[in-house]
């Protein structure tokens, strides 16, 4: 039987693996037995590709360079969560574990690239890891607070970050059950809702995959305090 995400607990939205991430990462990692994790070349990667799944060697820390990444886990009880979507910029791998705890998988097509080692990268990899942190917190925060209509708002909002070159149209790889396990919703709350931003004028979306965003203060407006009721 499907279980709705809607009652999720924000604590278990954060991705396990990071609980320990910046001792982690002050701590250089014991060699392990991954050739990849010792070059510092560029690594392309086609889109849905899995570049890690839960379990695998944890080898250290990589930077997305282009594209995006998702980070997907399975909670205690069986259902499927996002943890993260990761766009140029954004670090992953960070752990405090000998494995990772959940898969990273490319949603476009994108370039990740390892750190180098830790001796020489860890200030960078402690600034990465802080910003994952309180991005991820900021998330579990959003899912335990806001309305449903916002939390798709704000959703829409990082998407257009990650996957949009004028901060305007962006095509979204993620299916609309993807925006569902990211968002703590159920798949028939993340449509209506998408259909209520576009009837505000606040987002189009065209061929099901296409977002645009049309009014951006809107977009914002509706996620201060308040903003839903007066929006």
């Amino acid at each position: 039987m499907y279980r709705s995400n809607e009652a999720l607990s924000p604590a278990a939205l954060i991705a396990p693996p990071l609980a320990g991430a910046l001792a982690a990462a002050a701590i250089p990692a014991p060699v392990r037995s991954d050739p990849f994790a010792a070059t510092t070349a560029p690594r392309p990667i086609r889109a849905r590709d899995t570049i890690h799944r839960s379990g695998d060697p944890a080898c250290g820390a990589f930077v997305v360079r282009r594209g995006a990444v998702m980070l997907v886990g399975t909670l205690p009880d069986g259902r499927r969560q996002i943890y993260d979507i990761l766009g140029p910029g954004d670090v992953f791998g960070l752990s405090d574990r000998p494995v990772h705890g959940h898969d990273a998988v490319a949603l476009t097509d994108c370039v990740t690239e390892p750190f180098g080692s830790a001796q020489t990268q860890a200030a960078d990899v402690v600034a990465a890891a802080l910003a994952t942190i309180a991005r991820q917190h900021r998330h579990a925060m959003l899912l335990g607070r806001l309305t449903a209509l916002e939390r798709v708002a704000a959703g829409v909002l990082r998407l257009s970050e990650v996957l949009s070159a004028d901060g305007v149209g962006f095509d979204c790889p993620l299916s609309r059950q993807d925006l569902a396990d990211w968002l703590g919703l159920v798949i028939e709350t993340v449509s209506r809702n998408l259909t209520a931003l576009q009837r505000r004028g606040l987002i189009g979306v065209a061929r099901f995959t296409r977002f645009e965003i049309r009014d951006r203060a809107g977009l914002d407006r509706l996620l201060e305090p308040g903003g839903a009721a007066h929006a």
